[in-house]
């Protein structure tokens, strides 16, 4: 039997998501992820860590988020550990932008209330490492920050559809 299958452009076509946008003249910042192993399918985790939490670039592509945001009201980064995700918090804070963060070791109530915050537009930026790719639905996330590359396209549609929540 044929199985029938929705696709994103279905999805969008249909109305159920928003359509993602990249900012006019492109994202700046870059990640040099040369010399990362790969291992199933995607980076080695530490490796890509090492590779992507570097002062500089943090600095640089929280700048640019600042900048690029300011008239965005609810942000989702995803990070690739924990020190990156402090790290991208202490720079966004420098900016005059609160930003939280959640990983996989985050205590429940504490995530729940964290990401409540986040739901309700009390919490400008929300920065995870890991643990809000898939049902973690926020309707109000209009500004998506991919500071985790990956090779996975399944990954990579799982973090965009984040933002891709219809709202008002």
């Amino acid at each position: 039997a044929k199985r029938n299958r929705m696709t994103i452009d279905d999805l969008l076509e249909a109305g159920y998501l928003a359509p993602l946008s990249t900012p006019k003249g492109g994202i700046k910042t870059r990640f040099s992820v040369e010399g990362v192993g790969k291992s199933g399918g995607d980076f080695k985790a530490g490796e890509l860590a090492a590779a992507v939490d570097v002062d500089d670039v943090t600095q640089a592509a929280c700048a640019e988020l600042a900048r690029l945001g300011y008239d965005r009201k609810s942000w989702l980064v995803f990070a690739t550990s924990v020190k990156h995700a402090e790290h991208i918090c202490a720079a966004l804070h420098s900016r005059g932008v609160h930003a939280e963060m959640v990983t996989g070791t985050t205590p429940k109530s504490v995530r729940r209330r964290i990401t409540a915050r986040c739901i309700s537009g009390e919490l400008r930026c929300l920065v995870n490492v890991g643990c809000l790719t898939t049902g973690f639905n926020a309707r109000g996330i209009d500004l998506v920050a991919f500071m985790r590359p990956t090779l996975s396209a399944s990954l990579y549609v799982q973090m965009a559809g984040r933002g891709m929540r219809q709202s008002p």
